[in-house]
């Protein structure tokens, strides 16, 4: 919601304003404040506030870059080729991106969920044998009860479900922190972007001729 609501604010910031100026404030504000939600990820309050004003803020930037594409081009001829241009570097980017935010997701996982879990649920009494029961339920492959872990009672589930919430919240902070690899980036690129020429902001294109009226044009011409 905050992505969205940002691409609707961000064409009034680049009116009010100006695209270029506006572009770098946005982006040197929304890549720190999603790096910072790797603070503290088990406080929900301050993390959904931190990602929901960064996306806001990424939102915007997205909504005045999309039009900057076009504004600094030599001929009008190439605003397709650089509106297309355009798009598929973004939708590139953005699949790389979230392949190595998953990867990233997935490893720490696999680090952090068998280093607290297991360690929590046998000291609060969980037989070795149930561990691997007892993962499964917590993923939410399996139930959660008695019958499906051995030996699990309401101790159990406290002990191993903070342990599980913890495990995901260091995993997560991975993840926020990595996020600064492309912020950082952006917002060292976003200074080399193109300007808007002011002598253009009441200069509209028409369509002259067709080019295939081009030859009896010129015939005309003599």
């Amino acid at each position: 919601m905050g992505f969205v609501f940002g691409q609707i604010v961000g064409g009034f910031l680049a009116t009010l304003w100006a695209p270029k100026p506006g572009l770098i404030l946005c982006t040197c504000i929304g890549g720190p404040l999603l790096m910072s939600a790797a603070a503290n990820p088990l406080n929900m309050s301050l993390t959904m506030g931190l990602i929901t004003t960064g996306a806001l803020f990424i939102g915007m930037q997205e909504g005045i870059c999309i039009a900057m594409t076009t504004f600094p081009l030599r001929s009008q001829e190439e605003i397709g080729t650089a509106g297309g241009l355009s798009g598929t570097i973004r939708s590139f980017g953005s699949v790389i991106a979230e392949a190595i935010y998953t990867t990233i997701l997935a490893n720490r996982l696999a680090r952090t969920i068998p280093a607290l879990v297991p360690a929590a649920a046998e000291n609060a009494g969980l037989p070795a044998t149930s561990i691997p029961a007892l993962l499964t339920g917590l993923a939410g492959t399996t139930n959660l009860t008695a019958a499906a872990v051995p030996g699990l009672n309401a101790n159990i589930v406290d002990a191993a479900g903070a342990a599980y919430r913890l495990a995901n919240s260091q995993a997560y902070q991975t993840v926020f922190l990595a996020s600064f690899a492309f912020g950082g980036l952006g917002m060292v690129l976003c200074w080399f972007t193109g300007g808007v020429d002011k002598s253009k902001d009441d200069f509209v294109a028409g369509h002259i001729h067709k080019h295939k009226e081009e030859r009896a044009l010129e015939e005309e011409r003599g």
